[in-house]
């Protein structure tokens, strides 16, 4: 069963994507158990910008997966492609001089330590190697922007004016750059330097199919590398981590862009989509490890990796950094949808598989707080705690008539395909000798068939807690709540009086 927990520490705006509220969230044929909307800190999330590193999921975009264990057995050290590779378009308007200004020699000398810093030597000679990159005309018709209705996303970053000088931009130049990826990433460094040099000569706009998107030189820019040659150079801005919600209500993320690197493509799936972000946040970890050349499994990944790639400290991540531990993940090979990238992929799980909660047993190790979602049998003290909500309830029903309280009662929801229960909360309106009724005030996970703030009716005898919320704020009862909460950090019974 899982119940949702107040975060210790709120995260800084560069840790969140969005704001989440409760999601609620678990394993198919597990019992989940959730919070009331407004409890406590429960609905605390953090919003920015997350066109670095996560996408919005769309519902044409779901992918059918599962949350169950992985069908294969992991590997001991990932597989790569045979070399780095990188393509990149630009659309410009057709200009008389532009072929004497796109020659190799012409985009050699543009060259300079702002777009490929100590390397640009090394990037020159790549430009001028015809093994290694290539830059072709065609038509803007012929390279296939995406449609106008696609542009809040993919384009999100461009002016109105930017976005309407399409139409007006009929010439694409196609970077393509090829060579060893790990440890000097030229291929990348070349690709990332000439599309900014050049965007920001011919006023171009950049379009990166690989990542899904259309951008201005500004924002190319903030790509480039300049870090010497055998360096880590990956950063969250290099790549995209894609976020789809899958049949089954869990999230399933995957990487777009480290074919660049030399790398595989990394993939993870089956955890609550509550947890996206700090997952998101691990799969990068994982890729910046990946991109500087690691292949042997399992990849360990620390607080300080993910701080590392995030550009914070660990202190922001996490309300005790010192307590935290490394986390080791596996790579099987992953099942292929439409949409996934033509490169190789990889897969990552936690050493027990995908099932019964270890994405959320990662995040608590790994951040050492309690995780969105924590995972436990029914067992006698989670029992007792029924067993007392029931009888409290006639009591805690004629406090909310007097109006000194508000109540909630948590109750089993049917999940699709009957795959066992999701426990939600109501507020309660009305009851009567059998059954409870209120407005749903979790946003469900699994139980789909039900909608938050719609009226919901929950048996008296399947009445799994009881909280009573006072007009000051405070609390009584959601005695599994805390119970929970104390098992994800580690704390026995006697922690918790």
């Amino acid at each position: 069963m899982a119940t949702k927990t107040a975060p210790s520490k709120k995260r800084p705006e560069w840790v969140g994507w969005a704001a989440l509220g409760t999601l609620v969230a678990g394993l198919a044929g597990l019992v989940l158990w959730s919070l009331p909307h407004g409890e406590g800190d429960a609905n605390a999330g953090s919003v920015r910008d997350a066109s670095d590193e996560i996408e919005p999921w769309h519902d044409e975009a779901l992918i059918n997966g599962s949350a169950g264990p992985a069908a294969t057995s992991a590997r001991t050290e990932l597989e790569r492609p045979a070399e780095a590779s990188a393509d990149i378009a630009l659309v410009v308007e057709d200009k008389a001089d532009l072929p004497e200004r796109t020659t190799r020699d012409a985009i050699v000398r543009l060259l300079d330590a702002r777009y490929c810093g100590s390397a640009c030597d090394a990037v020159r000679r790549a430009v001028l190697d015809e093994r290694t990159f290539d830059l072709d005309r065609m038509t803007t018709e012929e390279l296939g922007l995406p449609s106008k209705e696609t542009w809040d996303t993919v384009a999100a970053t461009l002016t109105t004016e930017e976005r309407a000088s399409l139409d007006k931009r009929p010439v694409a130049l196609f970077v393509r750059t090829r060579g060893p990826g790990a440890p000097d990433h030229v291929p990348a460094r070349t690709a990332f330097a000439v599309t900014a040099a050049l965007a920001e000569s011919l006023g171009a706009l950049v379009y990166d199919e690989t990542l899904r998107r259309i951008e201005a030189p500004r924002d190319v820019v903030r790509r480039v590398i300049t870090a010497p040659l055998g360096q880590p150079v990956f950063t969250q801005r290099h790549v995209v981590v894609q976020l789809y919600r899958q049949d089954d209500a869990t999230a399933r993320l995957l990487t777009l862009g480290m074919a660049r690197f030399g790398a595989p493509d990394l993939a993870l799936r089956g955890a609550p989509m509550a947890d996206a972000p700090d997952l998101a946040l691990v799969l990068n970890a994982a890729a910046a490890q990946v991109a500087h050349g690691a292949s042997k499994l399992p990849l360990r990944v620390t607080l300080d990796d993910v701080a590392r790639v995030t550009g914070g400290a660990p202190r922001e991540l996490s309300p005790e950094p010192a307590r935290a531990e490394a986390v080791a993940l596996d790579a099987i090979e992953p099942p292929r949808t439409e949409g996934d990238p033509d490169n190789e992929m990889a897969e990552l799980v936690p050493p027990g598989g995908i099932a019964n909660g270890t994405w959320g047993a990662v995040l608590t190790s790994l951040f050492h707080r309690a995780p969105s979602v924590a995972f436990a049998a029914m067992d006698g003290e989670l029992g007792a705690v029924a067993t007392k909500a029931r009888a409290s309830l006639p009591a805690a029903l004629k406090r909310s008539e007097s109006g000194a309280a508000t109540l909630f009662v948590k109750a089993p929801f049917p999940t699709k395909a009957d795959a066992g229960s999701e426990w939600l909360w109501i507020e309660v309106q009305r009851c009567d000798a059998k059954s409870c009724t209120g407005p749903l005030t979790n946003t469900p996970t699994y139980a789909t068939s039900f909608v938050e703030g719609r009226p919901a009716k929950v048996s008296r005898a399947e009445i799994a807690d009881v909280l009573l919320r006072l007009p000051d704020g405070g609390t009584e009862g959601g005695d599994s709540i805390r119970i929970l909460e104390a098992r994800a950090l580690g704390r026995g019974p006697a922690d918790r009086q």
